[in-house]
């Protein structure tokens, strides 16, 4: 179970450091390591509009990169990542992540940074209710290019006191000690 989940220590190391800011300013799209559904290039155009700054992670198989930077030239409050190593931190810059919900959805809980999960399959559609029946973020569901709905979850999603109930429940969740757990199980047989 969760308790089991083993994280890299850049997440550990980083968890301490993060504090939730008033304020839903800095969100992150972030849709796996090739992202074969191009949910990045879907969602970008609801925030053409608004007034957050939008980073983007591209996976190393992205294969809709230039694409993408036709569709956001000039967009000066949208920002590409490529090739992040210490993804924990890049996370903890962030007030609110919008994922897929495979492995990257045990790690924001761990950190407690709000999240809204868009799952690609139907074992990240599991986990997307679970955490979110939870009360670790919101589980749009598989995406519908329904930018409505995804307003209306940003707006629940920007309430501090909602965010503040979420990091806290993210946190004890996953709290970065599962690789001691699994070690004391083994060093007792």
């Amino acid at each position: 179970g969760s308790k089991y989940i083993i994280l890299r220590s850049q997440f550990i190391e980083i968890r301490k450091q993060i504090k939730l800011k008033k304020k839903l300013q800095k969100i992150l799209l972030i849709f796996g390591g090739s992202d074969d559904q191009n949910i990045t290039m879907k969602i970008l155009p609801y925030f053409f509009n608004k007034t957050y700054d939008v980073s983007v992670v591209l996976g190393p198989s992205y294969k809709f990169q230039q694409q993408l930077r036709n569709k956001i030239f000039q967009k000066e409050f949208i920002k590409i990542i490529k090739n992040e190593e210490n993804i924990a931190e890049l996370f903890s810059k962030h007030d609110l992540v919008i994922s897929s919900s495979g492995i990257t959805a045990y790690e924001l809980s761990c950190l407690g940074i709000p999240s809204i999960f868009i799952p690609i399959d139907k074992y990240q559609a599991e986990t997307s209710k679970n955490l979110e029946k939870i009360g670790f973020g919101i589980n749009y569901g598989f995406w519908d290019n329904d930018f409505n709905k995804l307003e209306k979850i940003i707006s629940i999603i920007s309430d501090y006191q909602i965010r503040g109930k979420m990091y806290v429940l993210g946190r004890e969740l996953i709290d970065g000690k599962g690789l001691d757990r699994i070690l004391q199980k083994i060093l007792k047989l």
